[in-house]
């Protein structure tokens, strides 16, 4: 990597994130540096989280060391796209900075270490989280705290879930399947009157049956309330758990049945928040108020068009500096080169990997097009100007080291550069119901002149008998040569 290089700067090291720097580096890497930031010290596998709660012995194994391989994925896309060999690789134009990014402004990104990297492209892929874990983290202090969890699951007698999207459902399904935790009495509790209820209702009624088959308690529309300072989870003894109808779900679509719930461990897996954050300080009206995805047009570019900002409130204006940046004269210019992708963005796609991975797709060629026609037509604007031989060669050094975007290009290059457009498919998912059983199900397609009704489509296979979720695969692709799994 060589700082004389200009960067494309991609915020968030997950799944969505690093795919995006697999397929951005090996289409730029001789004009552009590639910088993924990532606040944790270690790539996180969360396919395997779930399975985590009741199989011991390889949490540490979830944690994956960013390697110098780490984007060796890249340096294989280039040969699969065509490209010509050159004597670098992708990869080295490729670098991890741990951090978390509290601010973007029009030309530069602002750690919480007070570090500052500058971009020419920039792309959101910060995800989703918990409240409070947006925040740097090691691979020792959250071995520890899976272990300690994995404790408490192990002495607890009742245990409560709380979310009945795919991460609760694996994780209850996967507690009574696997034989030191099968005899546990477990709860599933759930606010909405379908179980993954972003999905086609038949995969309700599927995954409610296998739920029985297990012998797990399902409560439905009600919701749980979460005592001030959380529950006594590690006083080793039973407590009370109160519930209370969700209004928005029907009398006779809840649940029926006491109101209380007797358990020793509950588990929160409710939803995630967007991690959008940090650009609030340079595009405020791109952040949707009520759930704060970031928006995002067709095209992936986050979205502060005019149509939009009547529903923003007065709660969210933004001041001071944010307000100065958001105002800038060239905003509309930076902004073309700001993406969002993942589960943080509202492209209408339901929030997983394999969406995001197609996104991801669709971003590294649209940053290709527009870094390769950026130059091509300031180029071509110099040749065509009238001016002194001394001032031209000024332009053509602005125009070649890229210092400067006022060239008075924008618009004609925002008129001739055609920016491919992201369209997703129904819903779909590979969801494991135990360590036994899994279904790949997905929803009725759209309807055609052929198929006016159309229904959703599933196909059981066994589960995943490596009780690993093919961990060892993903180590071999990002840190291949690797053999201490506490690295």
């Amino acid at each position: 990597m060589t700082s004389e290089k200009p960067n494309v700067v991609v915020i968030g090291g997950s799944y969505v994130g690093s795919r995006v720097v697999d397929l951005v580096a090996p289409r730029v890497y001789k004009t552009h540096n590639v910088v993924m930031i990532e606040k944790s010290s270690h790539f996180q596998n969360q396919f395997i989280f779930p399975r985590m709660h009741a199989v011991q012995g390889f949490e540490h194994k979830a944690f994956i060391p960013f390697t110098g391989t780490f984007f060796r994925s890249a340096d294989l896309l280039r040969e699969e796209l065509g490209l010509p060999k050159e004597e670098s690789l992708p990869s080295e134009s490729t670098k991890i900075v741990q951090g978390f990014v509290d601010a973007v402004y029009p030309k530069h990104v602002s750690l919480e270490s007070g570090e500052k990297i500058p971009y020419e492209y920039l792309v959101v892929a910060t995800g989703t989280g918990q409240p409070g874990s947006m925040k740097v983290s090691e691979k020792k202090d959250n071995v520890e705290r899976w272990r300690e969890l994995q404790k408490k699951v192990q002495n607890a007698e009742k245990i409560v879930v709380v979310g009945a999207g795919a991460y609760g459902i694996q994780l209850v399904t996967d507690l009574k399947t696997y034989q030191p935790t099968s005899s546990k009495h477990v709860t599933l509790v759930h606010s909405r009157q379908h179980l993954m209820n972003r999905f086609h209702s038949k995969l309700h009624e599927i995954v409610l049956d296998r739920l029985g088959e297990l012998g797990i308690d399902v409560v439905l529309g009600k919701r749980v309330v979460v005592p001030e300072g959380g529950f006594p989870n590690d006083e080793g003894k039973m407590f009370n758990v109160e519930l209370v109808p969700n209004p928005n779900v029907p009398a006779e679509e809840r649940s029926k049945g006491s109101d209380k719930l007797e358990a020793d461990l509950v588990i929160l897996c409710t939803s995630a928040t967007p991690s959008s954050s940090p650009l609030r300080t340079l595009a405020p009206d791109a952040i949707i108020p009520d759930t704060g995805y970031i928006r995002v047009k067709p095209t992936l570019q986050v979205d502060v068009s005019p149509s939009h900002l009547s529903h923003r409130g007065a709660s969210e204006s933004i001041n001071g500096d944010a307000s100065k940046h958001s105002n800038n004269d060239n905003n509309d210019d930076v902004l073309s080169r700001v993406f969002a992708v993942g589960d943080v963005a509202h492209t209408g796609a339901h929030k997983a990997a394999r969406p995001g991975y197609f996104q991801a797709e669709v971003l590294a060629r649209n940053i290709e097009k527009m870094i390769k026609h950026q130059s091509t037509s300031k180029l071509e604007k110099i040749d065509d100007l009238k001016v002194e031989k001394d001032v031209k060669e000024q332009l053509e050094d602005l125009a070649l080291n890229d210092k400067d975007s006022n060239l008075g290009l924008k618009d004609e290059i925002q008129e001739e550069l055609e920016l491919e457009e992201y369209s997703f498919d129904p819903p779909g998912i590979h969801l494991y119901l135990g360590l036994d059983k899994g279904i790949i199900f997905r929803d009725p397609r759209r309807p055609t002149p052929e198929n006016q009704n159309p229904e959703p489509t599933w196909s059981w296979d066994s589960g995943s008998s490596d009780l690993e979720i093919n961990t060892q695969r993903l180590w071999d692709t990002r840190a291949s040569g690797v053999k201490d799994w506490y690295a």
